[in-house]
């Protein structure tokens, strides 16, 4: 007689369990196959399983005169799912966010049955994070979330970089019309301007948020429409600063944020 068992059944997904035959009768000289899900196949007398789910495997004990035959059932729960990425958002990576230095946002692990421990120790479902909304600043947080009733535990991280470049931070004159392009911003200091050429010069000035003017240039044009300039302030200290680009009829003024 053959009466399968699972050492440890049900399990989490991603969790192991032993498969035992407890076998009994016939010669005693047995031999084993097993067999289960996506093409299983062991002759060891215990073997070790995996299941992605919950899942049958068939057992074959031959004695070299009668062959026994039973099946064992392993029960696999799912891990809790979290998604900490909040609807909207502007997603930089499979675990990376972009968001305006002067958002508040909510991160949610909300798990049926779930108990939550955060990495800055909440344990509420949801916490709410911002920056300090004066510069470009990288947060990261992770969540342990375990299921009350099956025990299975899964884990999530998130980074949220909060950066001048997600916010409507375009300042225009009446009458403006120029289309200005800066990248990367924010950035450690040097940067490519990439703005329309209006077929009239133009002049590009950097202040810092005092007011101070720290450079000046003209700017060259394009005939296909479109010029490039490289900005550098590696020699300024992290901060924020004002790009103005001009002439008597247009002017845009943008925010360029350094960091170090």
């Amino acid at each position: 007689m053959v009466h399968p068992q699972a050492v440890n059944s049900p399990i989490c997904v991603g969790e192991s369990t032993m498969l035992m035959p407890l076998s009994e009768g016939g010669s005693g000289n047995y031999t084993y196959t097993w067999t289960g899900p996506g093409g299983f196949q062991s002759t060891a007398i215990e073997p070790t399983v995996t299941p992605a789910q919950t899942s049958t495997y068939h057992l074959v004990v031959d004695d070299g005169f009668t062959q026994f035959e039973g099946d064992v059932t392993v029960q696999v729960n799912p891990l809790p799912v979290i998604n900490l990425i909040p609807t909207g958002a502007h997603v930089f990576g499979t675990d990376t966010i972009l968001a305006c230095v002067f958002d508040t946002l909510t991160l949610s692990a909300a798990s049926p049955n779930g108990s939550y421990l955060w990495s800055n120790g909440a344990t509420s479902p949801d916490i709410q994070t911002a920056t300090t909304g004066i510069a470009f600043d990288i947060l990261s947080y992770s969540v342990d979330v375990v299921n009350s009733l099956t025990g299975c535990e899964n884990s999530a991280s998130i980074t949220i970089m909060f950066t001048y470049g997600e916010c409507s931070y375009s300042i225009e004159e009446p009458g403006a019309s120029l289309k200005l392009f800066v990248f990367p911003n924010p950035g450690k200091g040097i940067y490519s301007c990439r703005y329309e050429s209006p077929g009239q010069p133009l002049k590009l000035e950097i202040f810092d948020i005092q007011g101070k003017l720290l450079q000046n240039k003209e700017l060259p044009e394009s005939l296909n429409g479109y010029a490039e300039t490289e900005i550098n302030i590696e020699s300024a200290a992290a901060g924020v600063y004002l790009l103005k680009v001009s002439n008597d009829n247009i002017c845009k003024v943008i925010r360029l944020v350094k960091y170090e």
